[in-house]
């Protein structure tokens, strides 16, 4: 169907010898009005008042359409018996198209000349102009048009229409005389047909600007609907690190998929941002039990990775580096063969701490986050620095930013009031590592301080009071016999020159000077020794007075604790420091006489049912028992 318009259309403009063209080509009905002069030029049809023809007529095709062909049953080609001799009368070269529209006392045309859109095609001869018909338009050119294929037998005609009737030819397009040399304008077109295509393209216009609108009310919906996700989900993650009880519960349910819904419905550096830190979050890459796993590593690797692009928002940043961290801690624990893999996420977590704290520093409104941002780092330095202990000595710079991430810490403690002991137990961890005992003895105090608004200290916190002394002491053991529950060392089942240091610097830190007198009087620790006894002993001098004048009791006595033994002690030990050979206390007792043994305060040394029988369990006896429970 849509070959046979196209036939009829061309028919109808005079152009009948390019349908087989047109036909080779695949060109529908549909595409004639999207050709250009370069694609006719293409197609073979060179001549120009050709191409203006046709591109002016495709622009409304239906209007040209002629069913007059002499291949068709109304002009059929001329047999040998009934043709007539052709024509010799030459044919005018110069041609003019005419479109006249039809009017209900217009003469009778040949069937097939019009069309449903109430136009008609008709030839004028220059002795026959037909005066009653306006030019809607013709087309003209200097240019000669193809000479028209002979007319077809009149005779036929004849039979079927009145003599009067000019049959159209049946190849060509009507000729209409013009002067020598004078291109005959394109008129306008019908005012009728001008207002139905002004309507058209008002419509078009109309249409396009309503879909323009809805796709921008959609997407303003999407918007809105994911700005509300973010803000309920900030929300919901502040009260999680600033709220105790809300974090007891743990990460608030759905946070990464609700951050993934307000990305997919709005992608912007916010949503982005709030994904990586849900991701990393969810992860629990941060937990102290935290293992490494791959392909968590790669989806927030992923995550952490888009948010840092173009304009990075501060937690987006700070989840980079909270991942890349702990991915360098664990995978060089766990897996040594990736060290090189290590390497370069540990030097890129430096970077991205530093980046991610001075983006948030200052902005009131995320501070807590920035107090996440001291702790963490803190914690990551403590555990690489531990890591290159092993082989060689941490670097000045790490130490230096130690100090400073804890200076900055404890001035923003309220900030965090879930994570405050996490600073506080890194920042003493900190210290030990610096070997600012004077700092050491702060932080737990800080810890217990930060406790205080419970029963009792925390527990944890009493106890990193020893093991935090030294990475040596981390198997430190100790006990909660103590009515209290506090941790109490058990000095005699530590051993080892590392046992006594981490005991004597905790006893001093949680403000009992006058236990460890007896440990202290045994000690004749080496110059040269690992651990820094000089450097102890001196912060303990000027600690144990300032704690002591500050009113500082003893957190297992509950009682004021003059440091006055425990500074006796310290210049004894002071004058017997032997440079190569040291010595530590040690029980020679057997299980048969334990409770005959007292200390300074008079109770047993060593045995917990010596406390229980002679002592009423008392929780200062409990102190220093040994090993018969």
């Amino acid at each position: 169907m849509s070959e046979e318009r196209v036939r009829k259309f061309l028919n109808g403009i005079g152009l009948a010898e390019y349908c087989s063209v047109f036909a080779e080509n695949d060109i529908s009905y549909d595409l004639l009005g999207d050709l250009s002069a370069a694609d006719l030029q293409e197609l073979g049809i060179s001549n120009q008042q050709a191409q203006q023809r046709f591109l002016s007529a495709a622009q409304q095709p239906d209007a040209f359409l002629s069913d007059v062909d002499p291949g068709l049953p109304n002009a059929p080609s001329p047999s040998t018996d009934t043709a007539t001799e052709p024509s010799t009368t030459p044919v005018e070269p110069d041609v003019a198209f005419t479109l006249s529209a039809k009017e209900p006392e217009a003469e009778a045309v040949t069937e097939g000349a019009s069309d449903s859109a109430g136009f008609s095609m008709s030839a004028k001869a220059p002795s026959e102009p037909q005066e009653d018909s306006e030019p809607a338009f013709s087309i003209g050119s200097k240019q000669p048009v193809p000479e028209p294929a002979p007319p077809p037998n009149m005779e036929l005609y004849k039979k079927a229409e009145p003599a009067a009737v000019n049959p159209p030819p049946p190849a060509t397009p009507p000729v209409q005389e013009r002067t020598e040399d004078v291109t005959v304008p394109i008129q306008p077109q019908p005012s009728s047909s001008g207002k139905g295509v002004k309507w058209f393209v008002l419509g078009v216009a109309a249409t396009a600007m309503i879909g323009l609108f809805a796709v921008w009310v959609v997407q303003q919906a999407k918007e809105q609907e994911s700005a509300e996700i973010q803000e309920a989900l900030w929300a919901d993650l502040k009260l999680y690190k600033t709220d105790a009880d809300e974090n007891r519960k743990g990460m608030p349910n759905g946070s990464l998929e609700r951050a993934r819904k307000a990305y997919d419905l709005h992608p912007t550096p916010d949503s982005a941002a709030l994904v990586a830190l849900a991701a990393v979050w969810e992860s629990g890459w941060h937990f102290g039990k935290a293992r490494w796993k791959a392909r968590k590593f790669e989806r927030d690797d992923e995550f952490t990775k888009l948010a840092m692009e173009g304009d990075a928002r501060p937690a987006a940043i700070l989840a980079r580096a909270w991942l890349t961290s702990n991915a360098c801690v664990l995978l060089k624990s766990e897996r040594s063969s990736a060290s090189a893999q290590s390497g370069r996420l540990c030097d890129e977590a430096k970077e991205t701490y530093a980046r991610a704290r001075a983006a948030l520093a200052g902005k009131k409104d995320l501070e807590w986050l920035y107090f996440e941002s001291l702790w963490t780092e803190v914690r990551f330095i403590n555990r690489h620095i531990e890591q290159v202990l092993e082989t060689d000595s941490p670097d000045s710079q790490s130490l230096d930013r130690l100090e400073t991430l804890c200076d900055a810490g404890r001035e923003k403690l309220k900030a965090g009031p879930v994570n405050d002991v996490e600073l506080a137990l890194q920042c003493t961890k900190a210290a030990a590592i610096r070997k600012d005992w004077t700092g050491y003895i702060s932080w737990v105090q800080t810890q217990l301080e930060l406790g205080a608004d419970k029963d009792t200290p925390s527990s944890r916190a009493v106890g990193s009071a020893f093991w935090s002394a030294s990475a040596d002491c981390k198997d430190f053991e100790t006990s909660k016999r103590h009515r209290l529950k506090h941790r109490v060392p058990i000095p005699y089942n530590n051993t080892g020159e590392a046992n006594d240091f981490c005991t004597l610097i905790g006893y001093a830190a949680l403000g009992c000077s006058e236990f460890g007198v007896d440990i202290w009087d045994k000690q004749s620790p080496s110059s040269t020794s690992k651990y820094d006894w000089k450097g102890m002993m001196s912060a303990i001098r000027t600690a144990s007075t300032s704690l002591y004048a500050n009113n500082t009791k003893c957190v297992y006595s509950e009682e004021l604790h003059s440091p006055s033994q425990l500074i006796s002690a310290l210049d004894r030990v002071s004058d017997r420091m032997n440079p190569t050979t040291p010595s530590y206390y040690r029980s020679t007792s057997t299980g048969s006489d334990v409770c005959a043994q007292r200390n300074s305060k008079g109770y047993p040394t060593k045995c917990v049912p010596c406390c229980d029988k002679y002592f009423g369990g008392t929780e200062t006896c409990y102190l220093l028992c040994g090993t018969y429970y």
